[in-house]
């Protein structure tokens, strides 16, 4: 009896330090898995998203960009995620992913330089990445079997989510912007063999031309009037005509019936932007329809400036060039009245390394430009600087303001109306 006594007390103190040694050998591996995520995640570079639209409620593309500081292995993975203010969603079908060594923001078409596309699925296969998603959250996975299509240390990738997404057919699906304006962090996870590095990328939701964007502390975005006659000034020079104010462009009466009305008329908005991203940023514009009259359409409209492009019927100049319109034709529609836009950002074409860009790099006029990417959301370039974080809100601080002026000229055979108008957008994509 006291032996059968002394067994059952010994049993359960043997079963203590049992337990006490696999509670402790599991906090001590749990413990080393977590701490050596930690010590190993480092920052992404040269993130950003590029919207196609940056108006509320708005269904818009995105153009996420990043840099990769480790080297990815077969099953590896990255995963970006939008906030849940962006509603809607997109399927492997509407995604493009991209992988290039080139340091230049995105081409005109929005498609990353020097990019190679890759195959997308529900799952990898040898040459295919697999996508799987919940809610706005999407995580890539590297092909199995295969790596051929595996980024390595240094090189970008690019993803492309909604209708700009042309690999295997066009995307049909985009994500919808929140209902309310502000900012918008989106996050992208890396997990490329044993380490883990993460990034995030701002982007602002605006109401249209009044946009004031603002990360906290990190980006502002100011757009004000110009007054008339101000001499507009980089080693270019021109003469604003009309006065403006940070939400309309108000050129009165234009024409050339009388003297006291000139041919053409001159107006300008300064833009401001203060941001710590590290490699600055660029502002875009676009405009909403041609400059036309509400009553009758496109039957009374100004068409953007061709610089008298009669063989290429009336094609909008791309890449800027000095102001000029022939004497217009009655037979011809299109040179009875134009618009253009220019920039005083005498360096933009160097900073986005795009000679479309360049709107009096070195000359000693304004270069005007007539495409205003109506349906090729986010726009042209007007103004960038990659010189890194910028307070462009400091009198003292020039490379952080630009100066962009808008010219309408009208003939005496443009159509009388009282009602023209159309809608700029700006849209400012902070580049980290």
């Amino acid at each position: 009896m006291n032996k059968q006594l002394i067994l059952n007390r010994e049993v359960p103190t043997q079963s203590i330090a049992v337990l006490l040694l696999v509670s402790m050998l599991a906090w001590t591996v749990g413990f080393s898995v977590f701490t050596h995520r930690t010590h190993a995640a480092v920052a992404l570079m040269n993130i950003s998203d590029t919207m196609s639209e940056s108006r509320l409620n708005q269904k818009s593309n995105h153009n996420i960009v990043f840099q990769v500081s480790s080297t990815f292995a077969v099953n590896d993975s990255f995963t970006v995620v939008l906030p849940a203010g962006f509603t809607g969603s997109v399927g492997y079908a509407d995604i493009d992913l991209n992988f290039g060594s080139s340091t230049a923001f995105v081409t005109s078409t929005g498609v990353f330089t020097s990019a190679s596309g890759t195959t997308l699925g529900a799952s990898t296969q040898p040459g295919q990445w697999g996508v799987s998603s919940s809610s706005n959250s999407y995580t890539f996975t590297s092909p199995a079997g295969n790596t051929s299509h595996i980024p390595t240390n240094g090189e970008y990738i690019q993803v492309l989510m909604g209708t700009n997404a042309t690999t295997g057919g066009t995307g049909t699906n985009q994500f919808t912007n929140p209902s309310s304006a502000g900012t918008q962090v989106i996050y992208v996870d890396t997990i490329a063999g044993v380490t883990g590095d993460y990034g995030e990328a701002a982007v602002v939701i605006t109401t249209g031309v009044t946009m004031s964007g603002s990360v906290s502390s990190s980006l502002q975005f100011v757009v004000s009037g110009v007054a008339a006659n101000t001499t507009i000034a980089g080693n270019v020079t021109t003469i604003v005509d009309v006065a403006s104010n940070g939400t309309s462009l108000p050129f009165g009466v234009i024409g050339s019936s009388t003297p006291s009305t000139p041919a053409h008329r001159s107006l300008s908005q300064k833009l401001a932007v203060q941001t710590n991203a590290n490699n600055g940023f660029i502002v875009k514009v676009r405009q909403t329809q041609n400059f036309q009259s509400a009553a009758y359409g496109a039957n009374a409209d100004f068409d953007p400036f061709d610089n008298n492009n009669f063989l290429t019927g009336h094609a909008a100049i791309i890449s800027p060039v000095a102001w000029s319109l022939n004497a217009p034709s009655y037979t011809d529609e299109a040179t009875w009245g134009q618009y253009g836009i220019s920039s005083d950002d005498t360096d933009l074409s160097t900073d986005t390394g795009m000679a479309t860009d360049n709107f009096g790099l070195s000359t000693t006029t304004l270069l005007f430009a007539g495409n205003f990417n109506t349906s090729t959301a986010p726009g042209r370039n007007i103004f960038a600087y990659t010189g890194g974080p910028i307070d462009g809100l400091g009198l003292s601080h020039a490379s952080g303001q630009a100066h962009v002026v808008y010219r309408v000229e009208a003939t005496s055979l443009q159509e009388a109306a009282s009602d023209y108008s159309t809608t700029f957008i700006y849209t400012v994509v902070p580049v980290y």
